[in-house]
């Protein structure tokens, strides 16, 4: 938890005579914060709800209202956010009826080169998963493979009581992110790995982990409540670029602007656990989450860029009334 407290260690400070109506989060705020997200997501994993956006967008919302008092400027600063993340959950389900057909060739060969001829979801797959077998480390992984929604919910809230002017450019840079993502899935369908095995029979010993997990939880929920009342599936050829790779580098490079190194480190062993975990699962190539990570940082520079560096000591006005 010291860690956490740590966050609000070098942060961007208040400016304008406005800026009473944002007040940046104390230490002890931070660590109520963080107890709040994990018991929200340690719940829903226990009762096998996919913290999707109908319940981010309310756990951020109570946050706000119960935890930072602050929902005013909650409101203002986040609404454009939470819009492209309601819609961002909707994309799947328009992607999936592109009329290109889907590719394999490019990724295959592409992760063929990086290991010598040899696949790396095979290996990885062969060395430590089994088929029909579910153990601690593919419930592990299932769970690290489940926070990909909340996470820029979570990420970007602590942004938020950090320092605005990073969590703006955070925002502005997942938005753009998930539209050039979306495009890409539309214009360039992608086969993922268990469904190359599956479907077109391009790879041997690969299989679905996750879903082999969800069929082993004893709970039988396991979705998101508006895909269940609409009757809306995802994306199953959504794999290139991987965006489970590319927003944890997003964030690592957001909290890298406003905090310590010795906390924005800790994102990168996720970086590291995010990767193995796709692979791992046989949900993404290795150059699915190359190719996420190449959006993740070329995105980041420009917002940066566009929008300039953040200065210590400088921040956003804060909203007014």
């Amino acid at each position: 938890m010291t860690e956490i407290a740590l966050l609000a260690g070098r942060t961007a400070g208040p400016a304008g005579p406005s800026a009473s109506t944002w007040k940046r989060a104390s230490r002890r705020e931070l660590v109520v914060l963080a107890l709040y997200f994990a018991g929200l997501i340690t719940l829903t994993d226990i009762i096998n709800v996919r913290p999707g956006v109908e319940v981010m967008t309310l756990a951020v919302a109570l946050a706000a209202i119960c935890i930072s008092r602050q929902p005013r400027p909650f409101l203002h600063d986040w609404w454009f956010l939470l819009a492209g993340l309601i819609m961002w959950n909707l994309s799947g389900a328009i992607a999936a009826h592109s009329p290109v057909q889907p590719h394999l060739d490019f990724m295959l060969k592409a992760d063929r080169a990086l290991l010598l001829g040899r696949d790396p979801v095979v290996v990885v797959q062969k060395a430590l998963a089994h088929a029909g077998q579910v153990g601690p480390l593919d419930v592990l992984t299932a769970i690290v493979y489940n926070l990909h929604l909340p996470e820029p919910y979570i990420v970007g809230y602590f942004l938020w009581r950090i320092s605005r002017q990073a969590y703006v450019q955070f925002a502005a840079a997942a938005l753009i992110l998930l539209v050039v993502g979306f495009l890409t899935f539309v214009l360039f369908p992608a086969v993922p790995p268990w469904l190359a095995a599956e479907r077109y029979g391009q790879v041997t010993s690969v299989f679905n982990g996750y879903n082999q997990v969800l069929r082993w939880y004893p709970m039988p929920f396991h979705g998101t409540p508006i895909f269940y009342v609409f009757k809306l599936t995802g994306d199953a050829v959504a794999a290139f670029p991987s965006e489970h790779a590319a927003f944890p580098l997003l964030e690592c490079h957001a909290l890298a602007s406003c905090t310590r190194r010795r906390v924005w480190l800790w994102l990168v062993l996720w970086v590291l656990a995010v990767l193995f975990t796709v692979v791992y699962l046989g949900e993404h190539w290795v150059t699915d989450a190359l190719a996420g990570y190449a959006y993740a940082v070329l995105i980041w520079v420009l917002v940066r860029r566009f929008t300039g560096q953040i200065r210590n000591g400088v921040s956003l006005p804060a909203p007014r009334g």
